[in-house]
């Protein structure tokens, strides 16, 4: 079989899970290095990128060399990713379970660096649309700075909104938005939910909350699988999360390898 069909067949298993793997094997972005592997019954995908292939990385991990991604069932199968895994460039590994760590910690020196946790619904969960919350499918140039503060390019974000792969959304204070957010497509029909930011005057008005909620309601209506991510420090996001009846599925743990 084709080795990216071996792959997509992987990853499609759990696609909440691999949903980055997916997103760059349907984009076949040049420098990504994947890799499909076997041991015995188990199976796993390796995927190696340029730490400044997105946003966030270049902008996290400025000086290192390597993002390293694997998903995989058994920690025979990351064993047998071993050698494909250069240990003279510095790499940050993002890895789902303990498993992993395990397994790549008998080969590599690894310092935990951060965690993300991200959270989602069941199809028939109800969330209510706030009426005092826009919903924008163009982009309107006004709440464009705020996701730009919060880590997005302009261009990706234009981008995102030109293709229909990006819906808006905001409470206005007259023609200032005081609260926004935004839902893009990460992949397929998993769309998550992101570019959260309140006006420091507005903050603790439940603002955000309605974003959110209004971001589910809409996507759930659309038949879109939401997803909503947040760093392990950010407890007001977790909070909002779990407040509005979002439950986790996943913790991502980033650890840096410094090269030999």
């Amino acid at each position: 079989m084709d080795k990216n069909k071996q792959i997509f067949n992987y990853l499609n298993q759990d696609q909440l899970r691999n949903i980055v793997l997916l997103k760059m094997l349907a984009t076949n972005d040049q420098g990504v290095e994947m890799q499909y592997v076997e041991n015995g019954r188990s199976a796993g995908v390796l995927m190696i990128l340029p730490s400044h292939h997105f946003s966030y990385d270049a902008q996290t991990y400025p000086d290192k060399d390597l993002i390293v991604i694997i998903s995989a069932d058994s920690p025979g199968v990351i064993e047998e990713m071993i050698p494909y895994l250069p240990q003279d460039k510095d790499l940050v590994f993002k890895l789902f379970t303990e498993d992993a760590f395990d397994a790549l910690s008998a080969h590599f020196e690894l310092e935990r660096q951060r965690s993300f946790i991200s959270f989602s619904c069941q199809p028939d969960a109800q969330f209510s649309k706030q009426p005092d919350v826009s919903v924008l499918y163009e982009l309107d140039d006004r709440i464009l700075p705020y996701f730009v503060e919060n880590g997005y390019t302009e261009k990706e974000v234009r981008q995102w909104f030109a293709h229909q792969q990006a819906i808006g959304f905001a409470i206005w204070q007259g023609e200032m938005a005081k609260s926004v957010g935004m839902a893009y497509q990460n992949y397929g029909n998993i769309w998550e939910i992101g570019g959260l930011h309140t006006v420091h005057s507005a903050r603790r008005g439940g603002n955000a909350q309605k974003i959110v909620e209004t971001s589910l309601n809409i996507l759930l209506a659309e038949g879109k699988v939401p997803r909503y991510q947040i760093h392990e420090a950010n407890i007001a996001s977790r909070y909002l999360a779990e407040k509005v009846g979002l439950r986790p599925f996943l913790v991502t743990e980033h650890y840096l390898y410094r090269g030999k």
